[in-house]
């Protein structure tokens, strides 16, 4: 059995981009996570770890030394690079989203956090089907998201008999929302959220662009897949819908 955990970062207001990623492991290695995470949170005294509060030393990190915080990042990191098989991220540029997918008929718009969440869960099974095969696949998300209603219909499409079969689930319930504190692996997906959205916004979408954080390049350790859909990657996206008749 395999469990993919996702998180979303960037769907508060103003944000120019948002992303969705995770993780998947399989039950045992989730369970191995799980142990070291606990002990981590147990030795900071935390009862969560939440990385954008971490990395700005806020909340139940206030008061930290930049040294403490990095020391603490550095064995996350490790744990996540450890235990998990492969990681998954989505980023959109919420503008060129909007001017290209927004005016499509009603059968192919979606909202962006409900494409990004679908493109998650179409590049997880993707590499499931490639490396366990016989293997069946669970998805969590985290039940506090910025998700609200949008994702109405992914979870609408979940209703029918091939389309949970086309993920590798065993039913609907198969997909499930939990609590980022008491579904520790949650955190995981938090933090290549969290890092997977400050990517796009350095390096993404326009301004002064930077290089790769320490963070996120320590995390890339363990193999990714990723999509990034600005105007560009969007337009490519449509003409391949265009060719197979689905606009």
């Amino acid at each position: 059995m395999l469990t993919a955990y996702f998180d979303e970062s960037g769907t508060h207001a103003g944000s120019p981009v948002l992303t969705v990623a995770g993780y998947v492991a399989t039950v045992e290695q989730w369970d191995t996570f799980d142990r070291a995470w606990a002990q981590l949170l147990k030795d900071e005294q935390l009862p969560a770890m939440h990385w954008t509060d971490l990395e700005s030393r806020k909340a139940a990190f206030e008061g930290w030394t930049k040294e403490r915080k990095l020391a603490v990042q550095k064995r996350a990191i490790a744990i996540i690079c450890e235990t998990v098989e492969r990681g998954f991220a989505t980023g959109v540029v919420l503008a060129d989203y909007l001017a290209l997918i927004g005016g499509l008929p009603e059968t192919i718009r979606e909202n962006a956090l409900a494409f990004a969440v679908v493109d998650n869960l179409k590049m997880a099974t993707k590499w499931a089907t490639l490396n366990c095969p016989d293997e069946p696949m669970n998805y969590v998300f985290e039940s506090g998201g910025g998700y609200g209603g949008e994702l109405s219909g992914p979870m609408s499409m979940l209703s029918k008999k091939e389309r949970w079969e086309q993920l590798r689930m065993t039913s609907p319930k198969s997909l499930s929302f939990c609590a980022k504190k008491t579904r520790r692996p949650l955190q995981a997906a938090d933090v290549l959220a969290y890092e997977a959205y400050k990517h796009v916004l350095n390096q993404k979408a326009g301004g002064v662009r930077r290089g790769i954080r320490l963070s996120l390049e320590a995390l890339l350790v363990t193999e990714h897949d990723n999509h990034y859909y600005n105007g560009k990657n969007l337009r490519w996206l449509m003409e391949g819908l265009r060719e197979e008749g689905l606009l």
